[in-house]
């Protein structure tokens, strides 16, 4: 099977919403705020920038999503969302390692995201690939359950000069 992935735009909102209510249905202890984003707080996140990598199969299904925001010489994601049914076969870190080769050709420096501290097996695959506890950060905001921060330094002096790859 061949994968694609590329920049949201406006027409993909309502897929994603469904996407990361699927995903995160099955956090449940406590809800995850995700579950309460609407197609109309996506929309009014992305006019404030916030931007979404998408993962499509070979029919052009949405199968993986992650929303980030970029600041200077850093992106913050969230919301990083696989269909349950396909989690575990290697397409969440696809996404990944494309949103580290769009930060390269961006020049940022830093990768950052938080993840609920119960959560071993997505605390385990940040840190499979290559992310690091940051164990000074202070929640700026209450969580309705424990997060750790992870962040990803980014080397880009080996910038590629072709575009950002397909898979």
């Amino acid at each position: 099977m061949t994968y694609s992935i590329r920049l949201a735009n406006t027409t993909d909102i309502p897929d994603m919403c469904h996407l990361m209510h699927e995903a995160f249905s099955i956090y449940s202890d406590p809800p995850s705020s995700a579950l309460d984003e609407t197609i109309s707080s996506i929309t009014n996140n992305r006019q404030q920038g916030e931007q979404a990598a998408l993962l499509f199969d070979n029919t052009n299904t949405l199968l993986a999503m992650i929303r980030f925001v970029q600041t200077d010489k850093t992106i913050s994601f969230h919301r990083f969302a696989v269909k349950p049914s396909i989690q575990g076969k290697g397409l969440g870190s696809l996404l990944l390692t494309w949103l580290e080769d769009y930060a390269v050709h961006q020049d940022v420096l830093t990768l950052t995201c938080k993840v609920r501290k119960n959560l071993s097996q997505n605390i385990s695959f940040y840190e499979k690939n290559g992310y690091q506890q940051d164990n000074n950060w202070t929640p700026s905001i209450q969580h309705s359950t424990p997060v750790l921060a992870f962040t990803k330094s980014i080397t880009t002096t080996n910038k590629k000069k072709t575009r950002i790859a397909s898979y």
